[in-house]
């Protein structure tokens, strides 16, 4: 954390390995106190922003309860400039991905047991649900989640020296997120996704009343909304046909819950040059799932006399 803007991605790998280190002292207060709210780039961009949000998610997906309690509480830190800030990532539109939104879904996906509702998720968005979407999407799409640690390859001996490098660390979704995700895209075909319990568009701040003929109260859709959500349909359209959302549902869920029947051979392998190390299915509290896989990156190698 010596390093301006903060480099986190050792404490990133670190969550993953040995999360219980993350609750001493006030330890996870500190990263969203001093790193998540931080408006000073020099100390903390949005590299740094998205390893805090990692390190959230990673410690609330390790499966013990009282560690999603402590994010839960942590995440009640979180100032109204990171809101804001992170509402300015809706300005990019289709130019890049929507990174911060789709590490907030991950992190409050595990933090609530995988019981968020699309409801919420366009909270998370205020209301944008092409943001929404395509953060769904974007997690689905990515299929697992990355650290870099450092490893030795080589141990000293005489006449040479001991060689270090980093590896990539590939861990695939567990089914619960999946789950979740597939629950989700399925949220944008319900109504309560478009229209209050009043008839109205769940998204429009301005309610228009009047009385019907019949003497009663009655909701009256104003005349534009109905060109609005016929504009709101296509733009959930175009990006459910860009995004080929129903085939990574489809593969998503295939590796999810067949995994088991295909063995190792359908699990990411070693290369030939062994760049890729083979770990196979692991039984998890979910049941089996392809383990970590690992790759080295040679670009960055340290020798130690």
């Amino acid at each position: 954390m010596l390093s301006r803007p903060a480099d986190l991605s050792a404490l990133v790998t670190l969550s993953q390995s040995k999360p219980e280190e993350f609750f001493v002292d006030d330890t996870l207060h500190v990263l969203v106190s001093k790193l998540l709210n931080c408006r000073n780039e020099q100390v903390s961009d949005k590299d740094t922003k998205l390893d805090v949000l990692a390190i959230l998610a990673n410690l609330s997906g390790s499966g013990d309860a009282r560690a999603k309690e402590e994010v839960r509480t942590a995440l009640q830190g979180v100032s109204e400039w990171f809101d804001d800030y992170l509402a300015g990532e809706q300005g990019d539109g289709l130019e890049q991905e929507p990174e911060l939104h789709k590490s907030m879904l991950l992190l409050l996906a595990r933090a609530w047991n995988y019981k968020l509702k699309t409801e919420d998720l366009l909270e998370l968005t205020r209301g944008d649900r092409g943001l929404a979407l395509d953060s769904v999407v974007g997690v689905l799409e990515d299929g697992r989640t990355y650290a870099t640690e450092l490893v030795q390859s080589r141990k000293p001996g005489e006449g040479a020296v001991a060689q270090w490098e980093h590896e990539l660390i590939c861990r695939q979704h567990e089914k619960p997120l999946v789950l979740q995700l597939c629950r989700l895209v399925r949220g944008f075909t319900h109504p309560a996704s478009y229209f209050a319990g009043d008839g109205n568009p769940s998204s429009s701040k301005n309610r228009r009343h009047s009385r019907g003929t019949n003497g009663g109260n009655r909701q009256d859709l104003a005349l534009f909304s109905v060109d609005e959500f016929s504009a709101e349909m296509d733009s959930l359209l175009e990006i459910t046909l860009r995004s080929r959302v129903i085939e990574k549902l489809s593969v998503a869920l295939d590796a999810c819950l067949f995994c088991t029947q295909y063995g190792q051979e359908a699990c990411p392998g070693m290369d030939e040059d062994g760049t890729a190390k083979e770990t196979g299915l692991v039984q998890t509290r979910w049941g089996l799932q392809p383990g970590p896989t690992r790759t080295r990156i040679p670009t960055k190698t340290y020798h130690v006399v």
